[in-house]
């Protein structure tokens, strides 16, 4: 059995995005209701950085990779161990 690896990439870019979408959704929420001052600002903008460099570094990734490969499941192989 073969998984192609592309499937795993369209997993990947949907998990992003729902993370994108519920951190803007937090960060509106944060920074409605939350307290006014300098620290909300600091953590909303952290917040929402660490998901935007991991788009950026997936992107990044993505274009080295060979998409065209597969990965065999639940096969033996013919390599000795030692």
């Amino acid at each position: 059995m073969t998984i192609p690896l592309w499937i795993f990439l369209y997993l990947w870019i949907g998990i992003m995005s729902i993370l994108s979408v519920v951190a803007i959704i937090s960060a509106y929420m944060i920074m409605r209701f939350g307290l006014a001052g300098s620290r909300t600002v600091v953590i909303t903008i952290f917040f929402l950085g660490l998901p935007a460099a991991l788009i950026l570094a997936t992107i990044q990734y993505a274009y080295g990779v060979d998409w065209s490969q597969t990965i065999t499941l639940f096969s033996v192989g013919t390599t000795t161990l030692y």
